[in-house]
């Protein structure tokens, strides 16, 4: 395109569709940019809130989970004292019982 058609058309002497029809697609082009940018602006400060509700939620749910994870372990520790007491008694109980290889005397 020639400078003076361009001149033209930017003074308003001879308009040129091919010109407007540019400039026309440029307009539409940063307004939808515009949108899009606004939109993006937004999802982003959404993105920020939930972020921050999960991490507070992760925090809920980390405190809970400790304290049944301690609950757990302390009923874990119990069952092992019981059993450690019940193998002790056994381990008492097999060495004050007779031998299962001899057979008590008969006295006749």
């Amino acid at each position: 395109m020639s400078a003076l058609r361009k001149l033209a058309h930017r003074i308003g002497i001879w308009p040129d569709t091919v010109i407007t029809e540019g400039e026309r697609d440029k307009a539409r082009g940063e307004r939808g940019l515009h949108k899009r940018q606004i939109k993006l602006g937004a999802m982003i400060g959404q993105k920020d809130v939930v972020d921050r509700r999960a991490k507070m939620a992760l925090n809920d749910v980390r405190e809970a989970a400790e304290r049944e994870m301690a609950a757990r372990r302390a009923r874990a520790d119990r069952a092992r004292a019981e059993l450690s007491e019940i193998d002790a008694k056994l381990d008492v109980a097999a060495r004050d019982a007779p031998s299962a290889g001899r057979r008590p005397r008969r006295r006749m």
